[in-house]
């Protein structure tokens, strides 16, 4: 298969959607999830790409995609210039329809494997809207700070945040891992995160001749 950017061609249309939500496993106050619109036909890769613009993410580590279901043995994933890891299927060339075939279907998209933040994919609606990019439909929550030792971590941190809230004392300047003091985990901006997504050089296959 081959790959072009849709940026200065014809836009084509796929002749499906898949709509998925995507929440990251572990945290639920609040719950950090994104729902969006993809095209049937793009590869991993470009869906990596999309889920850290629509999460907030700063592509600095390896990821992973995976079945959740038992018996699943596919990897798909490679580092955030998409090299996979030797026992990795490449994340360009596998496209998301090959795998993804029924509603409900579960997958893990793992990000940075030293904190390892698990989000889990659900296909919810397979549609025949005919689209030529990715959108954000929907979402909730602050997408946690990179490196911030994961789940355990990150609520480590929030809960310091708020008691240094009540206490009116804040952490030492050289703690740099604390929060700043006017982080929200409410917070998420759905035009914003639209607008990184749609930015995106979308990527379609095409069979060879």
């Amino acid at each position: 298969m081959l790959f072009y950017d849709l940026v200065g061609e014809k836009k084509l249309n796929y002749t499906m959607s898949f709509q998925f939500k995507i929440q990251i496993k572990g945290i639920t106050y609040p719950p950090i999830w994104r729902r969006v619109l993809v095209p049937e036909d793009i590869d991993f890769m470009l869906f990596h790409e999309i889920l850290q613009a629509a999460f907030g993410w700063e592509n600095d580590h390896m990821f992973c995609f995976l079945p959740t279901q038992k018996g699943g043995n596919i990897l798909i994933g490679g580092t955030p210039y998409g090299d996979p890891g030797t026992d990795m299927l490449k994340p360009y060339g596998e496209v998301l329809c090959d795998y993804f075939i029924k509603e409900k279907q579960k997958w893990s998209y793992i990000y940075d494997f030293g904190d390892w933040w698990t989000h889990i994919i659900t296909l919810e609606k397979i549609t025949t809207e005919k689209i030529t990019g990715a959108d954000v439909l929907a979402g909730k929550g602050k997408c946690p700070r990179e490196d911030s030792g994961g789940v355990q971590g990150y609520e480590w941190l929030v809960m310091q945040l708020e008691n240094a809230k009540e206490k009116g004392i804040w952490p030492e300047d050289e703690y740099d891992r604390a929060l700043p003091k006017d982080w929200d985990t409410d917070d998420f901006d759905l035009a914003g995160v639209r607008e990184k997504v749609k930015n995106i050089r979308q990527r379609v296959r095409r069979p060879t001749k």
